[in-house]
């Protein structure tokens, strides 16, 4: 055989080669088609079943080898061929396997491709070379024009996509009208061995849940149900350390909602609701403690012109009459939570900060007008102390001091030494402390003079 020839005959077999790749890979998209809506199928038929019966383990275990089953017959038969020829693991059909399908989809062709192939390798003929390169030559041309690849038929591949879609949009619309159903139905078949209970036909939302309330505070639990109200439902309350359970009988309003509201809590506890067959989390509610006011202790400094010694109130007596300008000291001894800051509150006037230590808070203020104040507490938290006790804050009167003439008591003239005695009668609350005497000349146009009184 010539080089020509072989070259021809070379280019042919590479054309026979590439045509049963293309037919190989029309077969695979065939077969991908079927497997998948197989899977479809399949899956979408098992979920239907689980969603609706909820099955027992051991059928959900059945019910998925089945279904492994079939794809596994689906993949061999339909995919694991023509993707094992792809790949090089699986020998294709012979080219004059290929050159007959050649021949039989293009009746011009007919016998001519297989003869062209069996002359090359010198089959069924025993003529000179220089004929048999002839006659290959020949056939070659003949065929040169023809599309091998055509052969491929990718037809039936479209149609098993058009019906593999059906069951693929049938799963996407389930997955849309009821994701929760669908996923929850796709869960359990995944885990075939595992025990699931089927969902309550109602859901509790409870409010506050876990909470932290101040010694002293009311829970106030509020449930609310989604889906069938229940008849009635348990709240369980339960101490931090107590196994024992204290058990409520609840009752649904119009709205379907249950109430409860447990007062005066005073220790740290945990609830939570039951109402068959459903049943909350445990809920913690811790207990904060609010700062308080022990005792309250009072100290007035009268002003220094009175002369008046300090005087101190009894015990947890916070209303102040006193003189304006006294200054009260106040010293309260406190209890509860740590106290972060004391302040005096007074409604007409400026809040007053008082100095805190541990166990203790200190200050003053003066009194300048009448009002009242309260005193605040508030713990390193913010927790500020309960209904605060509102004080009064009263001023004394204090009457003007008056003068009276008792010498001379009327007009009078002067000695001939131009002296005259005065005697003078002062009173006042609370004393004097100086004294001053203005006068003038009547027949002078002068100003007034003044001398100090012993």
């Amino acid at each position: 055989m010539s080089d020509q020839t072989a070259r021809l005959v070379q280019r042919l077999r590479t054309r026979l080669r590439r045509a049963m790749r293309r037919m190989s890979w029309a077969e695979l998209a065939f077969g991908g088609a079927v497997a998948v809506g197989s899977v479809a199928a399949l899956w979408l038929l098992a979920a239907l079943l689980e969603a609706t019966l909820w099955l027992e383990p051991t059928v959900r275990t059945g019910l998925l080898v089945v279904i492994g089953a079939g794809l596994l017959g689906v993949g061999a038969a339909f995919v694991a061929r023509p993707l094992g020829r792809l790949v090089g693991l699986l020998d294709g059909p012979s080219d004059e396997e290929v050159a007959r399908t050649v021949g039989a989809h293009y009746p011009v062709v007919e016998d001519r491709l297989v003869n062209l192939l069996q002359l090359a390798e010198g089959q069924a003929s025993h003529a000179p070379a220089p004929y048999v390169d002839r006659a290959v030559q020949h056939l070659a041309e003949q065929i040169d024009d023809v599309e091998f690849e055509e052969v491929a038929d990718f037809d039936p591949a479209r149609t098993a996509a058009r019906w593999s879609a059906i069951p693929v949009l049938a799963v996407f619309a389930f997955l849309l009208a009821a994701p929760s159903t669908f996923l929850g139905a796709s869960e359990r078949l995944l885990a075939p061995r595992t025990e699931f209970d089927r969902p309550a036909p109602f859901e509790f939302a409870v409010t506050p849940g876990s909470a932290r309330l101040v010694r002293g505070d009311s829970l106030r639990v509020t449930v609310r149900t989604t889906g069938t109200v229940p008849e009635s439902a348990t709240l369980l309350l339960r101490n931090r350390n107590d196994d024992s359970a204290q058990r409520i009988a609840l009752q649904a309003d119009s709205t379907g909602t249950f109430r409860h509201t447990v007062p005066n809590v005073r220790r740290p506890l945990r609830y939570r609701v039951v109402a068959s067959p459903v049943r909350t989390e445990w809920y913690t509610v811790e207990v904060a403690q609010r700062p308080f006011l022990r005792q309250l202790q009072l100290r007035v400094i009268p002003p220094a012109y009175t002369g008046r010694p300090t005087r101190t109130l009894a015990p947890n007596v916070g209303d102040v009459t006193a003189l304006p300008g006294a200054q009260v000291r106040v010293s309260a001894a406190l209890g509860g939570a740590p106290v972060a800051e004391a302040t005096l509150d007074f409604e007409n006037g400026p809040t007053q900060p008082l100095t805190v230590t541990s166990d203790s808070a200190t200050g003053r203020f003066a009194l300048r007008r009448e009002g009242t104040y309260v005193l605040r507490l508030q713990s390193e938290g913010g927790i500020p102390n309960r209904d605060p006790i509102r004080y009064e804050v009263s001023l004394q009167a204090d009457a003007r001091p008056s003068v009276t003439f008792l010498q001379p008591d009327g007009t009078a003239e002067l000695t001939p030494a131009l002296t005259q005695d005065l005697r003078l009668q002062l009173s006042d609350d609370y004393g004097f402390r100086r004294a001053e005497l203005f006068y003038r000349r009547a027949d002078a146009d002068s100003s007034f003079s003044s001398i100090e009184l012993p």
